[in-house]
């Protein structure tokens, strides 16, 4: 998947969640699903970035490192961030955030693997 496409899918999640949070409330089921819905593929959309061409000098290492080092710097504490004002500060429903989280983690984790696939035999 492009970049183009999952910050469209993001921000179509997002409008979703908006509205239902708008028409159903904030400690509805609906509304935590969808919210759990964007903020993983929030989080794949950051992944992306991380996952794209490399050039084929770059060794399997250096690949992990730049990918660690972006999860603990830049999108573990915007995910954090994000989690924690849908949940304390918008009151989100908690249940339908952590179903909708794990829908999608499962999702994104399976593309995630197939696009790594594709890197490591760029590597080789």
């Amino acid at each position: 998947m492009t970049k183009k496409i999952l910050g469209s899918v993001a921000v179509a999640l997002l409008a979703a969640t908006a509205a239902l949070y708008g028409v159903l409330g904030p400690m509805r089921f609906w509304t935590g699903l969808s919210a759990g819905l964007f903020l993983s593929t929030t989080a794949f959309f950051l992944l992306s970035f991380s996952l794209h061409e490399h050039p084929s000098g770059e060794t399997a290492g250096k690949l992990i490192g730049k990918y660690l080092m972006g999860a603990l710097l830049f999108r573990a504490p915007a995910m954090i961030a994000l989690f924690c004002v849908a949940l304390f500060v918008l009151k989100i429903h908690i249940v339908g955030v952590l179903v909708g989280l794990t829908a999608g983690i499962v999702a994104t984790s399976v593309i995630s693997f197939g696009k790594m696939m594709q890197l490591r035999r760029q590597i080789r």
